[in-house]
C-alpha cells in the first residue's frame, strides 16, 4: 500500500542495490515540492543514517532547471552493490492509530497536538482521495503547502515563515503527531 514503510531488511536491500553507504552524504530531490525527497530523507534517518548527512536540493529538479544547470536522458551507470547496514528504527517516531484514539481523541495526553499537513479541502471534507474525507477530531490543519513556494522555483520557505503557520497552536506541545513528512522534516531541521 502506499502509505506504507518498508521494513527494515526491505529498505536495507534497496540501498544496498543503489551502492548506498552508510558513509555517504545523500542529497534528494524530486520535482513536487521535496515531498518525495522528504519521505525518502525521514526513511534513511528512521533506519539509522547519519542525519547531518542527509540533504534536500532546495527547489528540486524544478529550480535546477531554473537556474539553466545540465539535465541529461542518460541512464546513470548501475554502481558496484553495497554493504549497507540499516540501525534499529528509531523508537517512538512512528505511532499507531491505537496511540491517536487513546491520547488524543479520548484525551489521555492534553499535550499532543496532532497535525494534519493534507490540504485544506481534503482536511475539511471537500475532496476525497481516500475512502473517508474529512480529518481526525482534534486535528490543526497547516498544509504541507505552507512550507514551499508554489512558484516556479518550488523553494521551501524560510523557517520564519513557516513557523508562522504554527501561531495559532495555543499550547507549547510535548508531542506532534504530523499526518505527512514534509512540515515534520523542516521542523526537524531547524533543531
Amino acid at each position: 500500500t502506499p502509505n506504507k514503510y518498508p521494513t527494515s531488511e526491505q529498505f536495507q536491500d534497496l540501498m544496498r542495490s543503489l551502492g548506498i553507504s552508510n558513509e555517504d552524504t545523500v542529497v534528494a530531490y524530486d520535482d513536487h515540492h521535496g515531498i518525495f525527497a522528504s519521505r525518502l530523507i525521514f526513511l534513511m534517518e528512521y533506519f539509522g543514517h547519519e542525519f547531518s548527512k542527509l540533504k534536500i536540493l532546495d527547489g528540486g529538479i524544478v529550480e535546477w532547471k531554473n537556474k539553466g544547470y545540465t539535465i541529461t536522458k542518460k541512464n546513470t551507470s548501475k554502481p558496484a552493490r553495497s554493504n549497507y547496514e540499516t540501525k534499529s528504527a528509531m523508537e517512538g517516531i512512528i505511532v499507531s492509530c491505537s496511540d491517536i484514539f487513546h491520547n488524543v481523541i479520548q484525551k489521555a495526553d492534553p499535550d499532543i497536538v496532532l497535525i494534519d499537513t493534507r490540504p485544506e479541502k481534503e482536511f475539511k471534507g471537500e475532496k476525497k482521495r481516500t475512502t473517508r474525507s474529512g480529518h481526525i477530531p482534534g486535528a490543526i490543519n497547516i498544509t504541507g503547502q505552507d512550507a514551499f513556494n508554489y512558484d516556479k522555483s518550488h523553494k521551501y520557505l524560510t523557517l520564519d515563515i513557516v513557523a508562522k503557520s504554527f501561531k495559532n497552536i495555543k499550547k507549547a506541545p510535548r508531542f506532534i503527531y504530523i499526518v505527512t513528512v514534509p512540515i515534520a522534516l523542516l521542523m526537524r531541521m531547524s533543531d
